[in-house]
């Protein structure tokens, strides 16, 4: 086997110098619109003078001119040079876990007003709590999106007041 197959096996950064990424902005008359508007588009510069011991060239006029070519202005401004950072265009953005709080429910005093909510993928009752304006207690009732597969209830708990959404306007109930 070669020197060069055995050094892309190995693990670690790939063959060859990294791309530049050069971002361009300006500013373009829009036809339909008595107006303008910032056009910001980053582009990727592979290295112009690949070889051994030499430094690499990452023109920025490169960039330059594909934003000239995509949209028939030059850039009033070009900031750069950046690297891409490695999967960030293969990284999507996750899902925030919603915490239920179910070991401290006796800490906590809860308000007499009780709103109609959802939290996650369930609906349910939630209750402010007195003195805490970020935590509300939340009762499970239902799946808000049924999916046809049978699930179980969670068991009630304190939560987020900012992962709640309220589907009704604000009701007192008293206790019956």
């Amino acid at each position: 086997m070669s020197d060069t197959a055995q050094k892309r096996n190995k693990p670690g950064a790939p063959p060859g110098r990294r791309p530049v990424v050069w971002v361009c902005s300006g500013v373009k008359d829009i036809d339909d619109d008595p107006g303008y508007r910032l056009v910001t588009e980053k582009f990727i510069v592979k290295d112009q003078d690949p070889g051994e011991g030499k430094p690499g060239s990452f023109p920025k006029e490169l960039a330059e001119k594909e934003f000239y070519d995509k949209h028939g202005i030059h850039p009033k401004v070009t900031l750069g040079p950046f690297f891409d950072k490695r999967g960030a265009a293969s990284s999507k953005p996750k899902r925030k876990r919603l915490h239920i709080d179910r070991e401290n429910l006796d800490q906590y005093k809860l308000d007499v007003k009780r709103r109609n909510a959802i939290f996650g993928d369930w609906k349910g009752y939630s209750n402010g709590i007195e003195g805490k304006p970020d935590l509300a207690f939340f009762m499970f009732i239902g799946e808000a999106k049924p999916s046809g597969k049978k699930r179980n209830l969670p068991a009630p708990g304190i939560v987020n007041m900012s992962d709640v959404t309220f589907t009704d306007t604000d009701q007192t109930d008293t206790p019956s």
